[in-house]
């Protein structure tokens, strides 16, 4: 079935007093309604209503847009989290990454430049840029960072996952993955903008870390999002899975700094004199 207003798409919805068939972008922009008489839109397939086939119509969309589906997650997140589940891709949200970690290497390039202009008299040192060794040591140090990028990406999404499959969750893995990659892109922005309000005068640090805060608590809720829809978790589930993965990173961050710690204190303690006997 094909639908009324659009013929290249399959329908997600009819309405039973007209009989006209619409696809996913003609329900949600009528918010469920018929466009033509106002009626409560049905499933083609039975009498329910559209809201139980959300899945179907959110489908019949067609797979986002990068712009477009980190655009919905400011605007629509939970509408976002939705369509973007039903295209879930590794290789999709690789690739989406990989696009992330140019940008940031484009910003990261450009502030060393900036820094390498400013004059001695600020007592920032000029790092010598046109160096070849140095251009080969930056690029190759940067390639293996990428590498750190993405299994970062992945650890940090099986985190989110096990968790909420232990607590009888349905998602799948994938799904985890390719939602915490559209946050990820959808968050940058924000981080790199909160971090620039440092540069306003007297107040700019205050007014960095406020927003910065901000910046941090609307990233857990987008993955909270994410966990209770790919799961289909009532809310206390969801916040408890959450703080679950919450947990479990903090401690491995602890135990990182512990053992970072310890690394570099081996030097010292072998430098310490030894008791006589």
């Amino acid at each position: 079935m094909k639908c009324s207003n659009h013929p290249d798409k399959e329908a997600s919805a009819i309405c039973e007093r007209c009989n006209l068939f619409y696809c996913g972008n003609c329900v949600l922009s009528s918010n469920g309604k018929c466009p033509k008489c106002r009626n409560t839109l049905c499933s083609p397939q039975s009498v329910m209503s559209y809201e139980i086939h959300q899945d179907e119509i959110y489908k019949g969309r067609g797979q986002p847009h990068l712009i477009e589906a980190v655009n919905s997650l400011y605007m629509e997140p939970e509408r976002a989290m939705r369509r973007i589940k039903e295209y879930s891709s590794l290789l999709t949200s690789t690739i989406h990454l990989t696009l992330l970690y140019i940008i940031m290497f484009v910003i990261w390039v450009l502030l060393l430049i900036v820094v390498s202009m400013v004059p001695d008299t600020f007592g920032i040192v000029q790092p010598n840029l046109m160096n070849a060794r140095n251009i080969f040591t930056f690029v190759l140090v940067n390639i293996l960072y990428f590498g750190v990028f993405i299994v970062v990406w992945l650890f940090a999404s099986l985190l989110y996952f096990l968790p909420a499959k232990l607590l009888g969750g349905k998602g799948e893995y994938i799904q985890q993955a390719s939602l915490l990659a559209y946050i990820m892109f959808a968050i940058f922005p924000l981080g790199t903008f909160s971090v620039l309000l440092a540069a306003i005068p007297q107040l700019g640090p205050s007014i960095a870390f406020l927003a910065s805060a901000i910046v941090v608590v609307y990233l857990l809720y987008l993955i909270f999002l994410s966990i209770r829809e790919i799961n289909q978790f009532k809310t206390t589930k969801a916040l408890m899975s959450l703080a679950i993965s919450i947990a479990i990173f903090v401690f491995i961050g602890l135990l990182i700094t512990l053992i970072s710690m310890l690394i570099f204190s081996l030097p010292i303690i072998g430098n310490l004199p030894q008791p006589s006997v």
